[in-house]
């Protein structure tokens, strides 16, 4: 802290070290330079930004060192794990004891150091000590892989933040961590790259995962272990302990949390030894402040600074004592509150009491938060015996002398054991309370803040341990220790920040995100691409404020594989670079323009919400990446659109939070992430329509739709839609409980449930008329409404009427029955209608009659209307009628629905005058059907057949005439080419199965091709020979020959 240092560029040397014996499950053979692994994150959404190490340190080696307005503060911020010598009779743990495996940093080889009987005592793990060019002599290390298998090395700090003018310059070629808003960062190869950390968890079943949902606005995942934890100048102290760390680093740009970055991690022991008495915590050293904004030493202060704990809220925290106003780049500014917060812990493996008043704070089994708390100079830092503490050198160097017992008295600084303290060590470690009188009592586990302030009263430069034990781990054995950084204004400020972080953790970290991302399925036609996606987005719900606050979807299109995206913008206030959508659908609501809080984003112009995008600007043979990302409306409170229950005043809910959406990449692991190329379909083969049967008995008659939209997903099973519901009064079983029905989807060839109660589909409020479900190359609608009913739009005509009037039908929703009706015009006296609901009393007749043609009977008619007397448009006539289906016994009239004819008379005019079109009388014979919606039920279902949907017929002669190939001529390049060092020619308008031979003009057979899809009549050639050779430029003559012996010759130019 005190000499700054300038962490130099890798060297990209793979360096190895001679085999040795293994001993203990720790050693190593040969290794690879340790830094070649290591990456860097930039976790800088929110206020406080963070460049973090992917070997231990979290922050203290990069710019922005922990930048919070306009100054950084964080000096170094490492993690330290413990693990005793011996137990609390003395005996040596088997650990401690034995021949150990060096690792030597000047030969880059590992030795064997020690005997059988050679007692090593206690060990720390960490990386704060090590001030060496390059950090090379750290206890922690990305794990050995990591360059391959957690992070992309080619992905610089240069290229994504240097020539954005941010943190350093563009020639800088150190590799970054895995960061979910930079896919370029993920492992994986340029065609596809995956996100190797954990997503988002479901807050309702935070065992599930949510795929493609990321938990912050930028995620980071890295691991680091200690299997190098030997390199220290003095090889008789300090040993690997086979300690893993996985670690996810979250930032939020919302102003509820953009004070806090969080770091979720899990300790993992992978040695062969059952630890006791371990310990694990942070060396935290903050200089208030460290830089400037811009990374700038200049005015830097750290020797007026104050510390502190609060176990309240398992936090320590440093500060600048007496705000350093006189510093002419500080001013009028104030300087933050900075602290480390412990999130989640191991629990305790015996009863604890933490300040020596003889009762107990943490009993075994309970978390146990923070346990410890020393501070210390950085001059007089643990292990450090310095030449001159003020001047140097200093130890951690790699040269000069570090303390005999360096691993031990950091051991006991993290455990509070002051047994067998050197005068030196009690001095400047464990710190008792002091006042004018003298020394008071000492807590080995919390030094007084009271004596702290006594003793610098004008401060000091601050520096503290903080841990958290003991806890036991058997190996293979994985504890959490989650922590956060936090900065406020004050401590006060500090502990509303930490209520947040800690409500946040408890909600598995969720703080604002976009909607849950839908799934996507492309269908490729002739150039033409069909996207579909189903409604999970729609009812996601904001874990902060718990509104459904979905408000659209936007489409985007990318051509070079998720380099870009379109058209691309920058808002130059937020810093923020965004893509200009495809298309983009809105709800139809009063939420549209731009957005409150990040005024380039737009929300839309009430479109109307669509579940599926038909893209015809694509050419065939070109490969597109498409994402349908959802996003939400945003949050302003006490706004009456954006918060309209007033959360921010009735739940104190007092930030904003942006409009956020899926986020963009080229992983088609991703369920909103899809590849396509459109193509024609092979010449000799014909889509079909499904085979579609009703379940013999099913009463429901309720809107099924079900459709092929991705043919190669197409299984060609039979599937079973069954539907189910409760009744309310059994054995009879006629009356649906409402709310009650659901289907299941059954693919009965696996006889696999692929889709089990589906209640968000029963509610007739649900009424998003684009809702579907995606399955196996299928989608299907189903409308399951809750009450019988009848709808005009269903009312038809039989194919041989002639007549033309419309009908108005209206349920009678107290005697709704199951039954489908139809209006007979028989002509003139056909049937009687009546004045009195009893029947009685005669009023006219009229040239129809009304059958029910479930129970085959007869209804009867009544119209009250004084001002009627005959047959006549816009009169409402009521039916009645008994022995309905539910009471087939009973025979009193009951009203169930009534209807109103209208037609347009000879002589009638619209509006303006107009004479118009007049509609076709009845004739006799003339009848019209009234089908009634009735809900699905127990024992309704479809059973749904894809076996023929691709039906190949034999290939005829001028199926073959139509094969051509493009480019022809290929002239240096395609224009579907996104890669210079991938080469494409295609074959079009295929057979289903057939055989490609390329010769040259001489016959020489250059390579045969074989193409076998009854779905893409294209075949690509990647113009390599048979021998992978490059292929000479020239004319070349192509046969297509197909299973039957058919043949089609053509040719081709290859210009280069």
């Amino acid at each position: 802290m005190k000499k700054i240092f300038i962490v130099l560029m890798m060297m990209a040397i793979v360096l190895q070290a001679k085999e040795i014996p293994k001993t203990s499950g720790l050693a190593k053979g040969v290794i690879t330079d340790p830094l070649l692994n290591r990456a860097r994150a930039y976790l800088d959404k929110g206020k406080l930004k963070m460049a973090v190490e992917n070997y231990g340190i979290f922050s203290g080696t990069a710019s922005p060192q922990g930048l919070w307005g306009d100054f950084q503060y964080i000096s170094n911020l490492s993690l330290v794990v413990g693990i005793p010598g011996k137990d609390k009779d003395g005996n040596p743990y088997p650990w401690a004891v034995g021949p150990k495996e060096q690792f030597i940093v000047k030969t880059q080889e590992f030795q064997v150091f020690g005997t059988d009987t050679t007692y090593w005592g206690p060990t720390v793990s960490e990386s704060w000590f090590d001030r060496t060019p390059q950090l090379n002599r750290t206890d922690w290390e990305a794990v050995e892989d990591h360059r391959i298998r957690l992070h992309n090395p080619l992905a610089t700090a240069g290229e994504f933040y240097g020539k954005l003018g941010l943190y350093t310059n563009p020639e800088d070629q150190y590799p970054l961590i895995a960061t979910s808003n930079i896919p370029d960062t993920w492992p994986g190869t340029d065609e596809e790259r995956h996100w190797p950390g954990p997503w988002a968890t479901d807050i309702v079943d935070p065992n599930k995962e949510l795929e493609g949902v990321f938990v912050s606005d930028q995620d980071i995942y890295f691991e680091f272990d200690d299997r190098l934890a030997t390199r220290d100048i003095d090889p008789t102290q300090g040993y690997p302990i086979g300690i893993r760390a996985k670690v996810s680093g979250y930032s939020y740009g919302a102003s509820i949390s953009e004070d806090i970055i969080f770091f979720r991690m899990t300790l993992i022991n992978e040695s062969p030894y059952h630890y006791e008495n371990m310990y694990a915590g942070f060396y935290f050293d903050v200089d208030s402040y460290n830089r400037l904004a811009n990374g700038s030493y200049a005015g830097r202060t750290n020797d007026d600074d104050m510390m502190g704990y609060n176990l309240d809220y398992n936090f320590g925290y440093i500060y600048d004592l007496d705000g350093d106003h006189t510093n002419p780049y500080v001013g009028d500014k104030k300087l933050a509150y900075t602290a480390v917060k412990l999130l989640d812990t191991p629990t305790a493996t015996e009863d604890i009491d933490l300040d020596g008043d003889g009762r107990i704070d943490i009993f075994e089994g309970d978390k146990l938060g923070l346990t410890s708390w020393h501070w210390f100079d950085w001059y007089f830092r643990p292990g450090a015996r310095d030449v001159h503490p003020t001047q140097g050198p200093w130890s951690g160097d790699g040269q000069t002398r570090v303390a005999e017992n360096k691993e031990e008295i950091q051991y006991k600084i993290l455990a509070g054991d002051t047994t067998n303290l050197s005068n030196y060590d009690s001095t400047y470690y464990f710190h008792p309370l002091r006042t004018e009188v003298g020394y008071g009592e000492l807590n080995p586990r919390f030094d007084s803040i009271e004596g702290l302030l006594y003793e610098y009263p004008e401060g000091l430069d601050c520096v503290f341990i903080m841990g958290s034990g003991p806890f036991s781990m058997a190996p293979g054995d994985s504890v959490p220790f989650s922590f956060c950084v936090i900065m406020g204004e004050d401590e006060k400020d500090l502990e509303a920040n930490a209520k947040i972080a800690q409500l946040m953790y408890d909600n598995n970290y969720q703080g604002a995100r976009p909607p849950k991302a839908p799934n996507v399925i492309a269908k490729e036609d002739d150039r033409q691409i069909t996207l579909y996606w189903d409604a999970v987005s729609v009812e996601d719900e904001d874990v902060i404020t718990g509104y459904k606050d979905f408000e659209g979807f936007r489409i985007y299109r990318s051509e070079d594989n998720g380099k870009t995206w379109g058209t691309r913008y920058y808002d130059e206030e937020s810093k923020t670079a965004y893509w200009e959508p495809l298309a983009q659908f809105d709800l139809d609501n009063e939420i549209e323009g731009f957005e409150p809080v990040a005024p380039h984003r737009f929300l839309g112009e009430n479109t109307g919400i669509q579940f599926k995008y038909v893209d015809t600007d694509v050419e065939n043979g070109r490969e597109y990446l498409y994402a349908v990302c959802a996003y939400d409306r945003g949050f302003v409170p006490n706004d009456p659109l954006l918060d309209p229950d007033r959360l921010g005043e009735t739940k104190g809910l007092n930030f904003e939070l942006p409009s956020l959406e899926n986020f963009l990449s080229n992983s088609t692991n991703l369920p909103h992430i899809v590849k396509a190329i459109p193509h024609r379909p092979p010449s000799n083969t014909e889509i079909s329509d499904l085979e579609v049967q009703r379940v013999e008995g099913t009463i429901g008659n309720g809107v099924f739709e079900i459709e092929v939209i991705d043919p190669k997903q197409v299984t060609g099973h039979t599937y079973k839609i069954a539907f189910d519901c409760e009744y309310s009064n059994p054995p009879e079983n006629t009356v649906i409980v409402p709310g009650s029905q659901t289907f299941d989807i059954i693919d009965l060839d696996r006889a696999d449930t692929l889709f089990a109660d589906s209640r968000e589909w029963n509610e007739e409020g649900n009424k998003d008329e684009n809702k579907f479900l995606l399955f196996d190359g299928l989608r299907l609608k189903v409308t399951m409404t809750k009450e019988i009913s009848i709808q005009a739009e269903d009312v038809y005509w039989t194919e041989n009427s002639k007549c033309t009037y419309s009908l108005k039908p209206t349920i009678t929703p107290a005697n709704a029955t199951r039954a489908r009706y139809a209006i007979v015009f028989k002509g003139e006296g056909a049937d009687s209608v009546y004045l009195d609901r009893n029947f009685t009393r005669f009023k006219y007749t009229v040239p129809f009659q009304v059958w029910n043609l479930v129970t085959n009977r007869k209804a009867k008619l009544w119209e009250p209307s004084p001002s009627f007397t005959e047959f006549d448009r816009n009169v409402r006539y009521f039916v009645f009628e008994n022995h309905l289906y539910e009471a087939p016994e009973d025979s009193t009239y009951l009203q169930t629905w009534y209807f109103v004819f209208d037609w347009i008379k000879d002589g009638d005019v619209d509006d303006d005058g107009n004479l118009l079109p007049a509609d076709i009388d009845w004739q006799p014979g003339d009848s019209l059907i009234v089908p009634v919606r009735l809900p699905f039920e127990r024992g309704d279902g479809f059973l749904v057949n894809t076996g023929k949907v691709a039906n190949t017929r034999p290939v005829k002669d001028e199926d073959l005439k139509k094969v051509k190939v493009v480019p022809n001529p290929y002239l240096v390049h395609a224009g579907w080419e996104t890669d210079d060092f991938v080469r494409k020619l295609q074959f079009t308008n295929l057979p289903s199965k057939c055989k490609v031979h390329i010769f040259t003009l001489a016959g020489e057979n250059v390579i045969t091709l074989y193409h076998d899809n009854n779905f893409d009549g294209s075949l690509d050639w990647d113009m390599l020979t048979k021998n992978r050779q490059e292929v000479a430029p020239g004319l070349y003559i192509f046969v297509v020959e197909t299973e039957d012996g058919k043949t089609q010759t053509g040719k081709f130019v290859i210009i280069k």
